[in-house]
């Protein structure tokens, strides 16, 4: 079979437009990579969608478009089988691997949030492996990401708290439901302030760690409130007319958008 397929643990049956584009555009990007490497003075394929199913798990197949070099697309669905399962384990560069394709490996693995996608498998034939957070980890060790520092904020809800090594917490960022991890400064002297807002949505305040594409990937906790339910809210026409300035020109809706970094 030269195909590869991608399966998709979503309990509600719907995945986010931005979710499956980007598991596409990536996947496809990565065999592409790859088959570059196995075959450098050969042109790569065009890899397309062939076949696609919403039943539960969503069933994406990927496969090239020309039927030539098929030897060589075939070669790369099972380095690409191979590399994923080879970074799920370890921190080690699989065969033909480049940093690009470390990149489009780990972001296939970040529309896996826990919510509307809950698991990720990538199948060749009958073998099929599951991959998790563990080779995003792997993958930042093997290549070097730069991190840039800055003051910032994050709104969403806290649901994870781990007292493994220090005190760190999961904030499922409001605006895209993406997982942000988040370690506190003061562990000792904010414990029961993190306990009381596990399960709640929490306006989170300290130091933001941006990757080179801008993309938050962890926050410093210095500060954490925890916000009221969206039924106890004022709607958001009564806060015209406080002060016509306040905003700065914009509307409340986008003005409030720039706040919480969405």
């Amino acid at each position: 079979m030269n195909h590869l397929t991608l399966m998709l643990d979503c309990p509600s049956g719907r995945i986010p437009v931005g979710s499956f584009l980007i598991a596409i555009k990536n996947l496809s990007g990565l065999l592409s990579e790859v088959e570059r490497q196995i075959e450098p003075k050969q042109v790569g394929s065009r890899w397309a969608v062939v076949r696609l199913s919403m039943s539960s798990p969503v069933t994406i197949q990927i496969a090239p478009l020309e039927p030539r070099a098929r030897e060589t697309a075939r070669f790369a669905i099972d380095r690409t089988v191979a590399g994923f399962r080879e970074l799920e384990k370890h921190e080690v560069r699989p065969q033909y691997f480049t940093d690009e394709a470390l990149s489009r490996a780990r972001a296939v693995m970040g529309i896996l949030d826990q919510k509307s996608i809950t698991g990720v498998h990538i199948r060749d034939g009958d073998e099929s492996v599951e991959v998790s957070h563990k080779l995003v980890a792997h993958v930042d060790v093997l290549i070097e990401r730069k991190i840039t520092e800055c003051e910032g904020a994050i709104e969403g809800k806290l649901e994870v708290i781990n007292v493994h090594t220090g005190l760190k917490v999961i904030v499922y960022r409001h605006s895209d439901n993406r997982p942000i991890t988040a370690s506190i400064i003061d562990a000792g002297g904010m414990m029961e302030s993190v306990k009381d807002a596990l399960g709640k949505r929490v306006y989170a305040s300290g130091t933001l760690k941006r990757d080179k594409y801008g993309e938050i990937v962890e926050i410093q906790i210095g500060d954490i409130k925890v916000l009221p339910p969206d039924s106890e809210l004022s709607p958001l026409d009564s806060y015209f007319g406080i002060d016509p300035d306040f905003t700065g020109g914009l509307s409340v809706d986008e003005f409030l958008r720039r706040v919480r970094d969405e």
